[in-house]
């Protein structure tokens, strides 16, 4: 949400080119940096672990994140911004006590989109991992991938896979409704 911020409210020449270059990251295909990303974090010494797919997905995740801050930012009116700055408050004030409390909206449907789309990533999990540290997706793959069709665990996994899931959206779906609203609709 920083990254949105800064580049939705803060302008500084050449801002649209710096956001350019950041969601370039977005179209970047994941099978084209396949083997420069085994080679990295195995010499950073997080191939084969937690800590290697969340930097991997924190990594992907950032320019999607910032492109759906910058979007829902771009839309809150001018006028609420200037008038904390005439009333003195520097950015860092504005952003924590101004920004902050009304883009819920966009941390509901980035988080959203986050979580599902970490949860059913297949191919970073297969290259990026092995044995007991493979996540859920690859795991399921495997099962459904025996010889034997055993019908009972196959769908057993499958819900198994897709609780989380459908939890997350049963707990979040009001407000993922009002944060797809809130991107869509003009004041």
């Amino acid at each position: 949400s920083v990254n949105g911020y800064f580049l939705s409210q803060i302008r500084f020449k050449h801002s649209d080119i710096v956001f350019l270059f950041l969601s370039f990251g977005i179209f970047i295909p994941y099978h084209a940096i396949a083997i420069p990303l085994i080679m990295v974090t195995s010499r950073l010494g997080v191939y084969n672990s937690l800590l290697g797919m969340t930097l991997v997905h924190t990594a992907y995740g950032i320019p999607i994140c910032t492109l759906f801050f910058r979007s829902f930012l771009d839309e809150i009116p001018q006028s609420l911004i200037d008038a904390a700055r005439v009333d003195g408050a520097d950015e860092t004030t504005i952003y924590a006590r101004v920004v902050l409390p009304i883009s819920w909206p966009a941390f509901v449907v980035t988080a959203v989109f986050q979580f599902t789309s970490i949860w059913n990533d297949f191919l970073f999990g297969l290259i990026l991992t092995k044995g007991a540290n493979q996540p859920a997706s690859v795991v399921l793959a495997n099962l459904l991938g025996t010889t034997a069709a055993e019908w009972n665990t196959q769908m057993a996994g499958t819900f198994l896979y897709a609780f989380p899931v459908m939890l997350f959206y049963f707990l979040l779906g009001k407000y993922l409704i009002r944060g797809y609203l809130a991107g869509a609709l003009k004041a």
